[in-house]
Formats: structure tokens, C-alpha cells, sequence
């Protein structure tokens, strides 16, 4: 096979596993760095440094990749990269334009990361509902996989139990095993019953940074939620949003699992029920803890009797906000910064702001010191 040094161009274009030159290369080189190649074989222009050594890199392209469909790049990765594993991890690239997925679910593969071209540039849509959290997401982790720069888009189908973006479950501890969401944008809509953007169980370790979570279902919505595991894991830059059209929501909700966010901003908005722009809640005798600092937590009922709470801690209680804005705000019902249910005596709030529509704190165990170094509005201390 020739190569022939042609004058460079603005940069390197894309090459599919077989060497050819399909789409440019949104990583491309400095312009005026790297030569171009004429590929005698195939005639395609190419890098010349870039021609050999892609074999554990496929292309998906809505035209001129190596595959149309993740889905299919995916199963047959073998053929294209051999057998994924620590020591042969393989890539599925994605350039820009939206893939339907339909209804099918796409289950990703340990040792087997998937990247797209940025948010909102490549989208990854369906309309997949079920009976189930797990089954009802369009798209599934898995152990040792990253997902990044990509958004995804499930429209749900009516009259399905749920409806959701991303899930994964039953992943152990391991900071080499966990599943990572990595500048992606998970967005979900219709009419399912429940409409959730993340849901992790028994997920250990789990990364998400700067996740976009924006859910607008006419039902019960949740941006983010993590059950069920000891081990944590740890979420920077998250942006949780749910809307108007949601009859009742929350932005993220752990339950018996230690998890810290941090420099995120949560709004949970609905247009009627009640709305928590966090939940805390340990449901056992465990020892669980998880943690949000400097962050803002807001919860807005836009209509309706229902409450409008900024953080909530159930159970044992568990947890602490650190260093943050915790906001209820309601026009019709019960507005609160926190509410602290009656045996959360565990939970601690300090160096944080708390405002609330009827009340700052509604504390359910005022023996127990939960507070302080907080204040209000006008800069007030506010006990707990």
C-alpha cells in the first residue's frame, strides 16, 4: 500500500477500521501539523501518522462510517477489535446526527467505551418504556464502560410503568470496574407513569461529571437515582432539571448508599404534587452516608396543595449538606430549606443557606443538635 505526502490540510481527518477516510476528526490536530497521505488501495485521503493502528476503534456514522448503528457496532465487536478487556479496551466513535434507536435497548459491554462527537451533536433517541426501571432504559452500563460526550434522548411510550435514559446494576467496588458518564446529556419525556434520567442499583464507585439531566414527562419525575449499595460513588457538575409538566418530582434521591455530589446544581419544578430537590434517606440501621457540598438544591410546585422541600432526610437520616443553597418555594402549599423527618436525627446541615416559603427548616427531632452555621435570607442563624 502507497502513501504519497500531499500539502496539509486544516487538520487530520476521521478513518474507519479499515484505514479509509470517512468523516472528519473532531480530535484533529493543530492546523498545519500533521501531512496528508493518499491511500493508493482504497483513495481515500488520510493522515499519514493515523493510517495503521485502528483496529480497536469503530466508526459510527449516519454515512460513510464503518457501522450506522451503535447497537451493531457493539455486537460485533469482536470482529473489529477482538476480544474487549483491560488489556484490549475498544472504542466506538460517533460523529455527529441523531440515531434512532427505537425501542431497542443499548446494552453496553465491559472494556467497550463509547464516545460521541459533544451534547446535543451526537443524540442517541428511542422511545423505550417497561414494566421495569432497568428495562425501561434506552441505554444500559455496564462494568469497565464509558459513555461521554453525547446526549440521550428517550421519548418513553405511554402507558408503560417507567420510562428512562440511563441504568445500570449490580456493579462492584473497584475503581477499575465502575461505570463512568462523562459530559453527557440525558433527557426524557412523554407519557410513561415515571420518568427517571439515571438510576443506578447497587452500583459501587459509579463517576458522573458534568451530567445534564433534563426530564419533562406528564407523570411522577426523577433526575438521578442511586439505591442500595455501601460503596458510593461521586458526582461532580451535575445538572438535575425537571419541569413544569411533571406532577410531581425530584432531582436526586439516594437510598441506603453513600454518594457525594458536589459544585452541582439541582432544580426540581412540577406542576402539581410534591417536589424534593433532594432526598436523603436510609431506610435501615446502616451506616450509609452520603453527602452534597457546594451545590444548589432547589424545589419549586408551581401549583397544587402539595410541598415544595429543598432537602429532605428520611429514615436514620444519614447524610449532610455542606456549603450550599437549599431552596423550597410554593405558592399554595408547604415551602421548606429542609425538612428533617422525625428519626433522621443522624442528618447535619451546615455553612449553608436555607430558605424556605413557610418555613426555613421544618425539624422533626429538635433534640438533636442537626444545624449549624447556617442562616437565611437576610443572614440570620437558623437552628435545627
Amino acid at each position: 500500500m502507497g502513501q504519497n505526502t500531499i500539502a496539509a490540510g486544516r487538520g487530520t481527518v476521521g478513518l474507519n477500521v479499515a484505514g479509509e477516510v470517512r468523516f472528519p476528526d473532531l480530535n484533529s490536530a493543530t492546523p498545519q501539523e500533521t501531512p496528508l497521505c493518499f491511500n493508493s488501495s482504497s483513495g481515500f485521503l488520510g493522515a499519514c501518522t493515523q493510517v495503521s493502528g485502528m483496529n480497536s476503534i469503530a466508526w459510527v456514522a449516519t454515512q460513510g462510517g464503518d457501522y450506522t448503528s451503535p447497537i451493531q457496532a457493539l455486537n460485533e465487536v469482536n470482529n473489529w477489535c477482538g476480544v474487549p478487556s483491560g488489556a484490549n479496551r475498544c472504542l466506538i466513535r460517533i460523529a455527529p446526527g441523531h440515531y434512532d434507536l427505537g425501542n431497542q435497548q443499548l446494552v453496553m459491554r465491559p472494556f467497550v467505551d463509547i464516545q460521541g462527537s459533544g451534547w446535543n451533536m451526537t443524540v442517541l433517541g428511542g422511545a423505550r418504556g417497561a414494566a421495569d426501571l432497568m428495562d425501561s432504559a434506552l441505554v444500559k452500563g455496564s462494568v469497565s464502560s464509558v459513555l461521554s460526550q453525547l446526549t440521550i434522548f428517550n421519548t418513553g411510550t405511554a402507558g408503560q410503568a417507567y420510562a428512562t435514559g440511563y441504568a445500570a446494576e449490580n456493579i462492584s467496588t473497584g475503581s477499575d470496574v465502575a461505570p463512568d458518564l462523562d459530559h453527557v446529556t440525558v433527557k426524557v419525556g412523554g407519557n410513561a407513569n415515571n420518568s427517571y434520567g439515571v438510576y443506578l442499583s447497587n452500583v459501587a464507585d459509579s463517576r458522573l461529571e458534568r451530567v445534564w439531566l433534563e426530564i419533562d414527562g406528564n407523570n411522577h419525575c426523577v433526575g438521578l437515582m442511586a439505591e442500595e449499595n455501601e460503596s458510593g460513588g461521586v458526582i461532580n457538575r451535575l445538572h438535575a432539571h425537571t419541569t413544569h409538566n411533571c406532577d410531581s418530582a425530584v432531582g436526586v434521591h439516594f437510598r441506603n448508599i453513600e454518594h457525594t455530589v458536589s459544585n452541582s446544581s439541582i432544580d426540581a419544578t412540577a406542576g402539581g404534587g410534591n417536589v424534593y430537590g433532594a432526598i436523603i434517606e436510609v431506610t435501615g440501621t446502616g451506616e450509609q452516608f452520603s453527602m452534597i457540598k457546594e451545590s444548589e438544591i432547589g424545589a419549586d410546585l408551581a401549583s397544587g396543595s402539595g410541598n415544595a422541600i429543598g432537602v429532605e432526610f428520611r429514615g436514620n437520616g444519614s447524610g449532610a449538606v455542606l456549603h450550599s443553597m437549599l431552596v423550597g418555594e410554593t405558592d399554595t402549599g408547604s415551602g421548606y430549606g429542609v425538612h428533617i423527618a422525625t428519626s433522621a436525627q443522624n442528618a447535619k446541615i451546615a455553612y449553608s443557606a436555607l430558605l424556605g416559603t413557610t418555613a426555613n427548616v421544618n425539624d422533626e427531632v429538635p433534640a438533636t443538635t442537626n444545624c449549624t452555621h447556617n442562616i437565611d435570607a437576610d443572614l440570620q442563624d437558623v437552628d435545627c
